[in-house]
């Protein structure tokens, strides 16, 4: 089920895999609220 302004996550036998996010903020370095218009984040 998907639900608006949520993550997407991925998993295979219980480990997560993958993570499709919305759009959010972070902080890099010292530049705080850096908007990012979505990402996708990998696990090993």
């Amino acid at each position: 089920m998907t639900v608006v302004n949520q993550p997407i996550d991925f998993s295979t036998n219980n480990v997560m895999r993958m993570r499709l996010n919305n759009s959010q903020s972070y902080t890099i370095g010292s530049f705080t609220s850096q908007g990012k218009k979505g990402a996708l984040g990998i696990c090993p």
